[in-house]
């Protein structure tokens, strides 16, 4: 690894831990107009590369910590369990991040992700993200989804998410301006990751 490897490598660590100490604050004190991250279920999806034609479409339940994760690429899908308060810190990054400079040689790709609070409100916007030939995510929520999914557990699928119509019959407030066409994509995969999703063996009641 080269030297300005090492530096970004660095970087991004000295910023996740930034946004877990004072994300949760800011989210509630600069942004008063914004929804408490406790409820509702976070939808992260986009191509793993530049150039790729299939997506990963991350959901995870705020309070619960509830995880599905649908690899369209590998034709894969898995749900279990993470965290709940890495995802609320996760929703707080998203709701309070900055975008990072780009470093020398940076190769990025740009997620969409949807916060649906409940059935009448939620929330969008964008997350850089580097592809599949880079040192990692300088974005601190980047640093923090990583995270969370290497901490996924479980081998039994949890209640499923809200189908795809409240997407579709709700208009997001934007966070981070995002193309109409970014965010009907998120729906449509939304869609086909719920139905496989559905396919899989619940958990015991």
């Amino acid at each position: 690894m080269t030297s300005a490897e090492n530096w970004a490598v660095a970087l991004a660590a000295i910023a996740v831990l930034v946004v877990l100490t004072l994300v949760p604050e800011a989210a509630t004190s600069s942004r008063p107009d914004l929804p408490s991250p406790a409820t509702g279920w976070l939808i992260v999806s986009g191509a793993p590369g530049a150039g790729a034609s299939c997506a990963v479409t991350r959901v995870y339940n705020v309070a619960t910590g509830a995880a599905f994760v649908h690899d369209a690429c590998a034709d894969r899908a898995n749900t279990g369990e993470v965290p709940p308060g890495s995802v609320r810190d996760l929703v707080s990054a998203l709701l309070t991040r900055v975008e990072p400079p780009w470093m020398p040689g940076e190769k990025r790709v740009t997620y969409t992700w949807r916060w649906v609070v409940s059935d009448y409100e939620s929330l969008i916007g964008d997350l850089p993200w580097l592809d599949s030939s880079g040192i990692g995510a300088q974005d601190a929520a980047a640093g923090l989804l990583r995270a969370i999914e290497a901490r996924l557990t479980g081998s039994c699928a949890p209640p499923l998410p809200p189908p795809s119509l409240v997407l579709a019959t709700t208009l997001p407030r934007m966070i981070n301006p995002v193309s109409a066409d970014a965010s009907q994509e998120l729906t449509v995969r939304y869609r086909a990751a719920r139905e496989r999703w559905a396919l899989l063996p619940a958990c015991p009641a």
